[in-house]
């Protein structure tokens, strides 16, 4: 007897997933987000997941996809969120699991960066092909100052803050490397886990960019709240993957653009939550604000402090009202 449809519950997405089948023919139906917009992410999706999937990259097999309506049948990945797993270890003390898992996870990261660049077309990107310092300005420092510190903190004269992030996100250009794939969205619940296996989903914004976004993604993400003194080793040893696959980096001028990326990427999550829980209904996002806000309050005295200074008097002004 063929089991009715299950659906997901979606994260911060439009989309809706439908688990349907059951043993070896279960699979996920993903419905797009409604419009146009939606049948051309699901069309990148498509693309995109393609080409991972060959270049070895254990992403969901794309079994079938309607163009008309932009459904696409995947491929079921057993498995919970690297989130799940996580906080569980860390309940129970076990860093030593958690590490060694961010190590697998970091292995994988840097395989796909480097892999998934080779043969990679920017036109299977529905959004833009790459991602420079004028997205980071628009897409991550103004959504933060539109979508949180105006829109959600209901704050006023932040001119000179956004003169000054438009600053700060033209680093991006000077940063080594440009001509990886970034997935854009690489943190713990979009990485399954199983046993010692990993599954990578959500991948279809993925566009060209620095090594270092992926990184700063899954190191400062605010879901897990991984330790800052954890950062160091794991780094380490995703530089000695990344020289594994032929790519040589200086560690000094990695640490130093990582930096720049993992402050664009807290304040593109600050957006993000504030623009679910305000717009999207999705009121459980406001849940993570405080952990972004640390972070980015440990950012900001980090190696490029002096290039944000008013960010961070408006951070003195917010964090008080998180306490």
């Amino acid at each position: 007897m063929e089991r009715s449809p299950i659906q997901i519950r979606p994260d911060g997405s439009d989309r809706v997933f439908m688990v349907t089948g059951s043993g070896v023919r279960k699979a996920i139906a993903v419905h797009p987000s409604p419009g146009e917009a939606g049948k051309r992410e699901a069309l990148s999706y498509v693309r995109i997941g393609t080409h991972l999937r060959r270049a070895g990259i254990p992403v969901p097999e794309i079994l079938a996809f309607d163009e008309a309506s932009g459904v696409v049948h995947v491929s079921f990945i057993e498995g919970r969120h690297l989130e799940e797993e996580v906080l569980e270890y860390r309940a129970s003390g076990r860093w030593d699991a958690v590490e060694a898992r961010y190590r697998a996870v970091l292995r994988h990261l840097a395989r796909m960066q480097v892999m998934g660049a080779r043969g990679f077309d920017p036109s299977w990107c529905f959004d833009t092909p790459c991602y420079n310092g004028a997205f980071a300005f628009e897409r991550e420092a103004r959504y933060f100052l539109f979508s949180f510190a105006r829109g959600l903190m209901g704050l006023t004269g932040l001119d000179g803050l956004e003169d000054e992030l438009r600053g700060f996100s033209a680093l991006v250009d000077d940063l080594p490397g440009q001509d990886f794939f970034l997935h854009r969205d690489f943190q713990s619940r979009n990485i399954l886990v199983n046993g010692d296996g990993i599954g990578i989903v959500d991948f279809q914004g993925g566009r060209f960019g620095p090594l270092g976004y992926d990184v700063a993604s899954l190191l400062f993400d605010p879901y897990v709240g991984l330790p800052s003194q954890s950062h160091g080793p794991l780094i380490a040893s995703y530089l000695d993957e990344l020289t594994c696959l032929g790519v040589l980096l200086d560690p000094i001028r990695f640490s130093k653009g990582l930096h720049v990326l993992a402050v664009l990427r807290m304040l593109q999550a600050l957006g993000a939550y504030a623009h679910l829980a305000l717009v999207k209904g999705k009121a459980r996002f406001r849940e993570h604000i405080p952990a972004a806000l640390a972070n980015l309050d440990a950012l900001c005295m980090g190696p490029h402090a002096h290039k944000i200074t008013a960010l961070r008097r408006l951070l003195d002004r917010i964090l008080p009202l998180y306490a």
